[in-house]
């Protein structure tokens, strides 16, 4: 699976890239929401795992974004917001929603969850 990863705090991106790849899948890492928007309109990808809040565009917007212009892509977002509804975003379309940093560690039976039922 290709799995794009999209974080403005490096070390988080960093992390979950490797260990999306000890999974032995591919991981494309990005450190903002624009620049992977770039890579989403050329590349293909199976999953989108996306931080909430970032600086300009958040993962919200990406996610609109990417509605809007029909590219599904099965989307999870990370939010350290504790006050974050699941459910609102959930009804938007979001297929996941993960909080850091209690889920972060467990990051790998989320994927494998999504791969066994794909």
């Amino acid at each position: 699976m290709k799995i794009v990863i999209i974080d403005d705090e490096q070390d988080i991106c960093d992390i979950l890239g490797y260990e999306i790849q000890a999974m032995g899948h591919d991981a494309e890492v990005f450190y903002s929401a624009q620049d992977a928007m770039i890579h989403l309109t050329r590349a293909r990808a199976d999953l989108v795992i996306c931080d909430y809040q970032m600086p300009k565009l958040s993962g919200l917007d990406l996610f609109l974004w990417m509605k809007e212009n029909q590219i599904v892509i099965p989307f999870f977002i990370f939010t350290g917001e504790p006050e974050t509804d699941p459910n609102e975003l959930l009804t938007l379309g979001i297929t996941q929603v993960l909080f850091k940093p209690r889920d972060v560690k467990h990051i790998r039976s989320y994927i494998n969850t999504f791969c066994s039922n794909r």
